[in-house]
């Protein structure tokens, strides 16, 4: 998080804490989701990592503009974010077919 800009991570506790909250609460979301059949039970942590990682490597390619040639739209970027987290889901989601 932050990239190169924050150069020790621990001479900020309450970034990490905040940090860490907001993926514990990513977590919890995906463990409901879990108990109400809606997404596979698998590892609840690596899930939420990879939509982590998704929205925050996403965000720094636009950000630098190594994805894009010109600036993007504030509504191009929030589709681009909407239909990777789509395309996760698609992923983890359950089947319908093993709920029959």
């Amino acid at each position: 998080m932050y990239g190169s800009h924050i150069e020790h991570h621990s001479n900020y506790q309450d970034l990490k804490e905040e940090g860490k909250f907001a993926f514990d609460l990513l977590v919890d979301i995906i463990r409901n989701a879990q108990k109400e059949n809606t997404i596979k039970n698998v590892n609840s942590e690596e899930i939420a990592l990879s939509a982590w990682s998704m929205v925050h490597g996403v965000s720094h390619l636009v950000l630098e503009k190594q994805i894009f040639f010109d600036v993007i739209s504030e509504s191009k970027y929030k589709k681009l974010i909407k239909n990777l987290l789509k395309h996760l889901y698609k992923g983890i989601q359950v089947s319908k077919l093993s709920n029959s």
